[in-house]
């Protein structure tokens, strides 16, 4: 007499491909996980930028159409959205003559930064992680000083090197207020070398240096309101601006000018 069947039992074979299947299916959904997330990172980045934008619109408003001030120290010019408004470690204060976070937009933390920029720039930047943990601080207290860039408004001499408009007056379509940071590298001569200096690269991998490629492009603001995505090399670097004519800060912002 034959033993009777073994009912629910699994053979090897069977249960290895079960794995094999599971493992199939597992990377086919990480495969769709990540570009969803990077998606969902740029459309707050997006959302973060018009945010800050209608506040400097709302700001020339108030102020004759002069947009807030930004901050000339060193010996040239560092378009960092906070080093002009929100305050750095050891310098003075008194140029914040603009008052527009405290003002104009006291939003939470996460507005001003990029999702994107601040998984790769906290950690590499000890300003940046001083910045995101003390958030909102005050005065010079305050070091959030890098992640998005500013290009409007004047100097405390009256002056602008970022090549923005200075106020309603002088902006357009394409002139850029403000954007994702977009720090091109002088290292090699092409300056599609990038590091922690770009807040969207293309790419998930989170190494300090990455070269830009197609995918790699960031936001801009514009002066008429709009908000625009450039992305590709090409597009990229025909858009590069020399912070007061120093190719070593030069970053990617739309302004009068430009090639078409």
């Amino acid at each position: 007499m034959s033993p009777a069947p073994r009912l629910g039992a699994f053979s090897l074979v069977e249960l290895l491909v079960v794995v094999a299947i599971i493992a199939v299916l597992s990377s086919l959904l990480l495969s769709t996980i990540g570009p969803v997330k990077s998606l969902a990172r740029r459309t707050q980045c997006a959302s973060n930028l018009r945010q800050i934008g209608t506040g400097i619109i709302a700001y020339a408003q108030d102020y004759e159409g002069h947009y807030p001030a930004h901050l000339w120290y060193n010996t040239s010019s560092w378009p960092y959205a906070f080093g002009d408004w929100g305050g750095i470690i050891g310098q003075s204060s008194s140029y914040h003559r603009a008052n527009f976070y405290w003002d104009y937009l006291p939003a939470p933390r996460s507005t001003y930064y990029c999702p994107d920029g601040v998984r790769l720039q906290t950690l590499y930047m000890p300003d940046v992680q001083a910045g995101w943990l003390a958030f909102p601080g005050k005065g010079t207290n305050w070091m959030p000083v890098i992640n998005y860039t500013y290009f409007g408004g004047t100097d405390e001499n009256g002056r602008n090197v970022r090549r923005g408009p200075r106020g309603t007056w002088a902006t357009s379509s394409r002139a850029t207020l403000i954007s994702d940071l977009m720090r091109f590298n002088s290292a090699g001569s092409d300056f599609t070398l990038v590091s922690y200096s770009w807040n969207h690269r293309g790419s998930d991998d989170r190494q300090q240096w990455i070269r830009l490629g197609e995918r790699s492009g960031g936001h801009m603001f514009h002066g008429d309101g709009h908000l625009s995505w450039r992305s590709g090399t090409v597009e990229l670097l025909k858009h590069r601006q020399a912070m007061n004519g120093n190719a070593t800060r030069s970053y990617c912002a739309e302004q009068p000018g430009d090639p078409p």
